[in-house]
């Protein structure tokens, strides 16, 4: 979490608090520990140095396409709330023609991160290039430039398939 989703306000460079998270477990046989075990996390404050990673993608690359298929929807999830944008080609992101619908929200951060949507051309290509930049919530201002995009491009591929499936 951010310091500011502490409740910790202030424009202090060394403020900071502390992250406490509360865990159960239960094994199999139903036995658990009636006191949560906490977890304590010191947050403090400090620029992001680092572009956003993807993590997991629906489907997964290497999949393959229906006979004939043209459209692909795809789910890609990040490690952080991010834009992330897609190419047919190798390109730095601020070139990147194709947006996607990103969750940029800390509060929408799912089981595998932050979700982006897109729906893939695949009638003449196979292979897309994704790139992402962290922090949406600098986007136009005077803080853009802390904004970190991906240097190299997560490369997703798909199998076409040649003929019909017969049985």
């Amino acid at each position: 979490p951010s310091i500011d989703s502490l409740g910790i306000a202030g424009i202090n460079p060394n403020r900071q608090g502390i992250a406490r998270y509360y865990v159960r477990c239960q094994d199999d046989w139903g036995n658990k520990n009636s006191i949560p075990y906490t977890i304590e996390a010191c947050v403090k404050s400090s620029p992001d140095l680092t572009a956003p990673a993807i993590i997991k993608t629906e489907p997964n690359s290497g999949s393959y396409l229906k006979f004939n298929q043209t459209l692909q929807p795809i789910t890609i999830y990040v490690n952080e709330p991010a834009e992330c944008k897609y190419s047919l080609q190798n390109k730095n992101y601020t070139a990147m023609e194709n947006n996607m619908d990103c969750e940029t929200e800390f509060e929408h951060v799912g089981l595998y991160g932050w979700m982006c949507l897109a729906d893939l051309d695949v009638s003449r290509n196979s292979t897309f290039y994704f790139k992402c930049k962290d922090q949406p919530w600098f986007k136009n201002t005077v803080n853009e430039s802390m904004r970190n995009a991906n240097k190299e491009s997560y490369i997703f591929e798909l199998e076409k398939t040649d003929s019909k499936l017969r049985i």
